[in-house]
């Protein structure tokens, strides 16, 4: 499957006309698909979805998925995590530095969950820079801060602060307070 086979399409949900691609056949699914991403952001899901109709929602991840009768792909797919290399270290969040901060900038306490850092981290087979797994958030070391923090903000169930909670893992967490205080 590859970004040539995707076709874009409209439909109406709630009144807003919304915007959807459609890849491959078979039974569809539902994606999330995030703000100022494409279907390029599913470069790993897909080959893993081979067989099905990959639906990317827009916003609207709930609306699309209800409207055309259709389960997200996260039902669907079982990924789990295989290092492909090596499980470098673990420990829980609390102990990753910023990570405090960066729940607060998510308006979340910080996760009981674990990360696991890997080198050579594969889902499926594939390569991919996290992934969620029970109580444990699998990173792949060379994927750096963004990975970190996409990791977070998925297990927070606070997607939307992604760059947010990144910022707070890279940053120096003095200044970012006081930018926060600032408004």
């Amino acid at each position: 499957m590859s970004a040539a086979e995707i076709v874009g399409r409209y439909a109406w949900v709630d009144g807003n006309r919304t915007f959807y691609d459609e890849c491959g056949e078979g039974t569809p699914v539902v994606c999330v698909h995030t703000a100022g991403a494409d279907s390029r952001e599913y470069q790993y899901l897909l080959p893993l979805l081979a067989g099905r109709v990959v639906v990317p929602s827009g916003g609207q991840p709930g609306a699309v998925a209800d409207l055309l009768g259709l389960p997200f792909a996260s039902e669907v797919v079982d990924g789990t995590a295989e290092p492909g290399g090596t499980e470098t270290g673990r420990v829980p969040w609390s102990a990753i530095p910023g990570a405090g901060l960066a729940a607060e900038r998510c308006g979340a306490a910080v996760p009981g969950a674990e990360v696991a850092w890997h080198d050579g981290l594969r889902i499926a087979g594939r390569p991919a820079p996290w992934w969620p797994a029970g109580g444990t958030d699998h990173v792949e070391a060379a994927a750096g801060p963004a990975a970190l923090g996409r990791a977070l903000a998925w297990r927070l169930d606070r997607w939307q602060h992604r760059a947010a909670a990144t910022e707070a893992l890279t940053g120096d967490p003095d200044t970012l307070r006081a930018e926060d205080a600032a408004g």
